[in-house]
């Protein structure tokens, strides 16, 4: 059974890898406008790393309206997949810098909404994503 599943939107897409589930997130989706300072990036796990990579947590919350249990979810996401690959690699290997302007920040915008995500379906994680937007469920 595949172990990581991508929750962008209804996409539900499975992979046993999950470099293989952030690339399909960075090719396959379009881009989230962050709303804290409208940078804009891949949708999914890139998104969540730069919301609490770039921002304060405070800051999520009075932009997304979020509560703990969403930061919770995020940061849960955001551990997962940081335990589970090296992100400086995965970058690398998407050619992430390259897609960049400079900034530190992804240049075209398709898509800015708040439906970014990863879920885990191999049971490492606890966290459950009852919105069906952005985060780890646990299967």
């Amino acid at each position: 059974m595949p172990g990581w599943e991508c929750a962008i939107g209804d996409c539900a897409a499975t992979y046993d890898d999950v470099t293989d589930l952030l690339a399909h997130q960075v090719e396959g989706h379009g881009r989230h406008e962050c709303r804290v300072c409208n940078a804009v990036v891949p949708e999914g796990f890139f998104a969540i790393a730069h919301a609490f990579d770039a921002h304060t947590r405070a800051d999520y919350v009075r932009a997304y309206d979020a509560d703990a249990d969403d930061i919770r979810v995020r940061e849960d996401v955001k551990g997962a997949v940081e335990d589970a690959v090296d992100v400086a690699a995965v970058r690398e290997r998407l050619d992430l810098d390259a897609r960049e302007d400079g900034t530190g920040e992804a240049v075209e915008a398709d898509e800015a909404d708040d439906t970014d995500g990863v879920v885990d379906t191999d049971g490492t994680n606890d966290a459950d994503d009852t919105d069906g937007t952005d985060g780890v469920t646990d299967a």
